[in-house]
């Protein structure tokens, strides 16, 4: 994420185009990223899995008995959506410097940045009520639940008063009772969770205006800081790293170093390959494979496809993600032919560029097949009998194999032979 270009040119903007710039900045960055993820096939998966989760759950509803203790699972969903996360500032170190004589005007740039923290993090608070309002609606308020906007406002409103407290906690001197501060709060918010779901409005209200009461009575009480410039930096740079770390599973993210593993007991099997011209490619691409954090995304991966498989129940839509997964793993693998996109030194070597594309091809074919195989074997030892048992391993292999000598082999030619 780029920054200003130095202190002065920040000093002299409004905090409003300050904000404003930087917000600027941080979305077009984050929206090329995303679009990455979009490419890499995340999107299909993630739509597979609501749409499978969906049915599995109202499945589920079906099955449960009335006495079934949904309070935990709600406790569980609701009380992390509405006690964490932080304001997000999108401070600089540099800020403590060029900013600090300003402090007393930029109430209008944070305000902005808790406007815009709020409003990403009542999405994630209204998608946990929204997932969990099924059960809730089965079971929960004796019967009688409570109505469905009501508990919305109310979730976002408590959003806010948990933000503007997480605001004023980072203000405070002492880190130790920052900390503390931060526990209770939690513990109060899933104490109230069971409360707000079960009780009268009256009582959650009361519940969370006698929390808010001692909450505004210890911070009154306690060392503050007129803006705590050092939690601000800190937390910033956390939720950054924690940003680039999601998007290093989907594509390359340069502020990052690309994390090298070992992993001695896989990649000795390169040791197979004879010394030889041609196997130039083919060697550096096992490598980069095996060490690299494309393997670990292609087992987790994996570990998703065989859950999805083994425990969705439905006949049709077991066979739909059989077929369906390898596809989006073979998109997923075929990430390698990026791998070495900036090594300009492979422009170097004295061997054919041919190779290069057969060596992507020769590594990413059968891991492939190897992912449909155990999708397939997972399928046919879960499925019910029937003539999908037989005919969907099939199709989803064929599939496979179609993607690969008609649309992953073209293209790769295209790249490295053109």
């Amino acid at each position: 994420m780029t920054g200003m270009s130095n202190g002065g040119s920040a000093a002299a903007m409004t905090p409003q185009t300050l904000w404003r710039h930087r917000f600027t900045s941080f979305a077009r960055e984050a929206l090329g990223y995303w679009r990455d993820v979009g490419r890499s096939g995340f999107a299909l998966v993630a739509t597979a899995l609501l749409i499978g989760g969906a049915y599995e759950y109202g499945a589920l509803l079906k099955r449960l008995p009335s006495t079934f203790p949904y309070i935990w699972i709600a406790v569980l969903l609701l009380a992390p959506a509405l006690a964490l996360g932080g304001v997000r500032t999108l401070v600089r170190p540099a800020d403590r410097v060029f900013l600090l004589p300003l402090e007393g005007r930029l109430g209008v740039y944070f305000r902005q940045a808790f406007l815009y923290s709020w409003i990403v993090q009542a999405a994630k608070t209204a998608a946990a009520l929204t997932a969990l309002w099924p059960l809730y609606a089965k079971f929960g308020g004796g019967g009688a639940p409570h109505p469905f906007p009501w508990m919305l406002g109310t979730a976002l409103a408590l959003k806010g008063l948990q933000l503007w407290a997480d605001w004023q906690e980072s203000r405070l001197v002492n880190g130790r009772w920052r900390s503390l501060l931060r526990v209770l709060r939690f513990a109060a918010t899933a104490a109230f969770v069971p409360i707000w779901l079960e009780a009268s409005w009256l009582a959650a209200c009361l519940a969370v205006a006698a929390a808010s009461i001692l909450l505004a009575f210890l911070l009154y009480n306690s060392r503050m800081f007129s803006l705590g410039w050092d939690m601000l930096l800190a937390r910033e740079a956390a939720q950054q790293r924690r940003l680039y770390r999601w998007f290093r599973w989907f594509t390359d993210v340069p502020q990052l170093p690309e994390p090298v593993r070992k992993r001695g007991w896989l990649a000795a099997l390169s040791r197979r390959l004879a010394v030889k011209r041609e196997h130039t490619h083919l060697f550096l691409y096992e490598k980069t494979l095996l060490r690299t954090e494309l393997f670990g995304m292609y087992a987790r991966f994996t570990i998703v496809g065989l859950l999805l498989v083994v425990f969705i129940s439905e006949a049709w839509l077991k066979a739909a993600f059989l077929i369906g997964l390898p596809l989006l793993g073979l998109v997923q693998l075929s990430a390698l032919a990026e791998a070495h996109r900036y090594t300009f030194w492979l422009e170097l070597y004295p061997v054919p560029r041919r190779w290069q594309s057969s060596a992507v091809l020769t590594l990413v074919a059968p891991l492939a097949i190897a992912q449909t195989a155990l999708l397939s074997a997972a399928y046919a030892l879960t499925a019910s009998p029937g003539p999908l048992v037989a005919a969907a391993p099939l199709l989803s292999l064929a599939a496979v194999l179609a993607a690969l000598r008609f649309r992953l082999r073209p293209a790769l030619r295209r790249k490295f032979e053109a």
